[in-house]
């Protein structure tokens, strides 16, 4: 059987092997140029995210982080989110830092969420702002990811 009969030839084969790869190398490359310049990067890279396209449950979050900013602002995160996106606090996991818009990462990040969570609950408890960070510490671990601001 030769090429022409349906068999691939030597170039066929090699395309047919090396097109998957190819493909896979420029996805991650891809992702990696996204997050690898911090926050500046992922917040000129990508739109903003809408609201809209999350649920209730989640965009209450987003809302909750901009009502008790000065709270989010003094919390650590412990999602790892420093190290990829640059983030300083958990009020960044929810807010670009350029200060345009919300920022998609908490809507898929189940550690944002949780620690937002906690938040809301100490907040409506009454906790005292200054109580909560530490509370989250405690529940979170001791040496967060994302120091708080100093």
């Amino acid at each position: 059987m030769t090429a022409s009969e349906g068999e691939p030839g030597r170039h066929g084969l090699a395309l047919y092997v090396l097109a998957p790869v190819a493909v896979a190398v420029a996805v991650i490359a891809g992702t990696l140029a996204a997050f690898s310049g911090g926050s500046d990067a992922t917040t000129t890279a990508v739109a903003p995210l809408e609201l809209a396209a999350v649920s209730p449950a989640v965009a209450e979050h987003y809302h909750s982080a901009t009502d008790l900013e000065d709270v989010y602002r003094q919390v650590p995160c412990y999602c790892g989110c420093e190290e990829f996106l640059g983030h300083r606090h958990l009020f960044d996991c929810f807010v670009r830092a350029d200060g345009q818009g919300w920022d998609a990462h908490a809507a898929r990040c189940g550690v944002c969420i949780a620690e937002s969570t906690l938040v809301r609950d100490l907040t409506a408890a009454g906790t005292a702002t200054e109580d909560i960070p530490s509370a989250v510490i405690d529940r979170f671990g001791t040496t967060p990811i994302t120091a708080p601001p100093t």
